[in-house]
C-alpha cells in the first residue's frame, strides 16, 4: 500500500485526521457506495487544512480503494468500498514449501477465490505464510490491511489457534471464519466444517449398494476423525473389515501410499478387500497407482471411493467414484459468514455436506465447471 509522507517519512499530522476520519464515516455508512464527497473546499474548511492537503488525503483514500474523483462532478466512493467487497483467504504455508506438502483443498481454495473475482466486484486477496509467528513481514502485511479498513473480514483455510490472544484474533469490528472442525469454538471465530461424517456414510452407502462387503480405508496420517467414524459406520451397515485394513499415511512421499496400497491388495493376500475409501484427495493418485501396479481390475475387482474437492478432480489411473466437497459452496459460506457478522448478526456454524460429481454438477453450471479445469490443466479421468 502506497501513502504519500511528508518529509519525516509519514503523512502529516492533518493528513492523518482527514484520512482516518473520511475513512471511518465511509466504513460506518455514513457516507455509502457511490455517495459524493464534500467539495475539496469543503472538507478544507471543516478540517482548517489547505487544498493541497485534503487532495494528499483524497489520494490516500483513493489508492486504499474507498474514493473516486470524477472530474468536475466530485469526489465519491467507490461502488463496491473495500470494507464491504474485500476478504483475506489466510493460508499458514506457502505452495512452495517443501517441508510439508501444499493441500489439495488449499490449492481449490485458491482457484476459486480467482473465480469469485471473474464473476463478481468482491476481491479475494490471499496471505500466505501466517503461521502463528507475529514478527513477520507476512503479519505486519495483513495486519496494515486490518487497521486500515481495507478488508472487510478474514477467512482462515484452516483453524487459526497459533494466533490466539494475538490482534489478529483480538481486533474489534473485524468479521472472522475459518474452514476448521468442531472444537475450536474458544477462539471467538465463525466456523465452516466439512462434514466428515456425511462423507463417510454416503461412501459405504454406495460401496454397499454395489454389493461390496469387505472394506478398506486409506486417509491421511493423523486423521484420527476418520478412525473413530468408520468402524461403527461399517458396523451399522453390514460391512466388515480387517484392522489392518485401516491405514493412514502421509501425504508425501507419494511412494507411501503407493506401496501401501500394492500390500492392501497383491495377489498374495488369502483376503482382500473388494471395496476401498480413500477419503484425502492428496491421496487418490498414488494409492490408484499401486492398485494398478499390483492388477487390481477396477471396479471388477473392486470399488473405488475417492475423494475430491470439486471442481478439482486428482487424475487416477483407475476409475473412482468422486466424493467430496464443492469448493465454491464451501468459500461462498465464508464470504456470506463475513457479510452476516458484518450486519451484526451472529452467524451459526456451516457444515458443508459431502456430495458426489454428478449431484455437484447439479448445483453448479456445468460449462463453467468445465471452463474451470481446463484452466488449471486438470481433466477428471472417470
Amino acid at each position: 500500500m502506497i501513502k504519500l509522507r511528508g518529509k519525516l517519512g509519514r503523512p502529516p499530522a492533518k493528513q492523518d485526521e482527514i484520512i482516518a476520519d473520511i475513512r471511518a464515516r465511509i466504513v460506518r455508512g455514513e457516507v455509502p457506495p457511490a455517495g459524493r464527497l464534500p467539495t475539496r473546499r469543503e472538507l478544507g474548511s471543516q478540517y482548517g487544512a489547505s487544498l493541497p492537503t485534503v487532495q494528499q488525503a483524497l489520494d490516500v483514500l483513493a489508492n486504499d480503494g474507498f474514493v473516486l474523483a470524477k472530474g468536475t462532478l466530485g469526489t465519491f466512493v467507490v461502488d463496491s468500498p473495500p470494507h464491504l467487497f474485500r476478504y483475506a483467504l489466510v493460508f499458514p504455508r506457502y505452495p512452495s514449501d517443501r517441508v510439508e506438502p501444499w493441500p489439495r483443498f488449499w490449492a481449490a481454495l485458491v482457484n476459486e477465490a480467482m473465480v469469485v473475482e471473474r464473476s463478481s466486484p468482491r476481491k479475494v486477496p490471499v496471505f500466505y505464510g501466517l503461521d502463528g509467528r507475529t514478527n513477520t513481514e507476512e503479519y505486519h502485511s495483513l495486519m496494515r490491511e486490518v487497521r486500515s479498513h481495507t478488508l472487510g473480514g478474514l477467512i482462515f483455510a484452516t483453524q487459526p489457534s497459533a494466533f490466539a490472544g494475538s490482534p489478529l484474533l483480538e481486533t474489534n469490528g473485524v468479521p472472522r471464519v475459518a474452514i476448521m472442525r468442531p472444537g475450536w469454538e474458544s477462539l471467538g471465530v465463525a466456523a465452516v466444517n466439512l462434514d466428515d461424517s456425511s462423507f463417510v456414510a454416503k461412501a459405504l452407502d454406495y460401496l454397499a449398494s454395489r454389493g461390496r462387503k469387505r472394506i478398506a480405508l486409506i486417509a491421511t496420517a493423523g486423521d484420527q476423525t476418520r478412525r473413530a467414524q468408520f468402524g461403527p459406520e461399517m458396523a451399522a451397515r453390514g460391512l466388515s473389515g480387517q484392522p489392518w485394513w485401516t491405514q493412514f499415511v502421509p501425504i508425501a512421499p507419494p511412494e507411501c501410499a503407493s506401496q501401501m496400497a500394492m500390500l492392501l491388495a497383491h495377489p498374495g493376500q488369502s483376503e482382500r478387500p473388494d471395496g476401498v475409501v480413500i477419503a484425502d484427495d492428496n491421496l487418490v493418485e498414488s494409492v490408484t497407482s499401486g492398485l494398478m501396479r499390483v492388477g487390481i481390475r477396477v471396479p471388477d475387482d473392486m470399488e473405488i471411493v475417492g475423494h475430491c474437492n470439486f471442481p478439482w478432480p486428482t487424475p487416477s489411473v483407475v476409475p473412482v467414484r468422486r466424493l467430496g466437497y464443492d469448493s465454491m459452496q464451501t468459500l461462498g459460506a465464508c464470504i456470506e459468514s463475513i457479510d452476516a457478522q458484518r450486519r451484526g448478526e451472529t452467524p451459526p456454524a456451516v457444515r458443508i455436506p459431502a456430495l458426489f460429481e454428478d449431484e455437484v454438477k447439479t448445483s453448479r453450471p456445468q460449462s463453467r465447471t468445465g471452463v474451470q479445469q481446463r484452466e488449471a490443466g486438470i481433466a477428471s479421468s472417470d
